[in-house]
């Protein structure tokens, strides 16, 4: 059997035989922590002709954005994206942001966004940059 909280709390559970015997586990349900979904996108936002092929990474307080992360009311998450324009020559562009949970985030999700430039370092495109906005979504499991 699989219990769900739905609020934080105290909770007895009480569970009884068939020939009367019980037996009781009381619980203490934090309410301030969640393991959240966590869904990296992004999109590009500039017209200009920067790059065939890219390496993207995505990082929550220094490891890779995962599928699910556990989150803490009051934590501070750094979010790190570094995007790599593979050629012989590779652009990069990298922006770190930090951003603090609140107990309405662990209880409803949310969603931090940021925006990153890799700028061209040579050939006809040189000085022109590529603009990515990135967007990291929690959700609840």
């Amino acid at each position: 059997m699989n219990l769900t909280a739905i609020s934080m709390g105290d909770v007895t559970i009480t569970a009884e035989t068939a020939n009367g015997k019980s037996a009781s586990l009381t619980l203490t349900v934090d309410g301030t922590k969640r393991v959240m979904k966590v869904q990296v996108s992004h999109r590009r936002t500039d017209d200009v002709n920067i790059g065939d092929e890219w390496t993207y990474y995505n990082e929550i307080n220094g490891q890779n954005a995962g599928r699910e992360y556990i989150v803490t009311a009051g934590e501070t998450l750094t979010f790190h994206a570094k995007y790599i324009e593979s050629d012989a020559n590779p652009d990069v562009g990298e922006v770190t942001k930090t951003y603090t949970v609140t107990e309405d985030d662990i209880k409803n999700g949310f969603t931090f966004s940021m925006e990153l430039d890799v700028t061209e370092n040579g050939g006809s495109n040189s000085g022109k940059s590529a603009h990515f906005v990135i967007i990291f979504t929690f959700s609840r499991k």
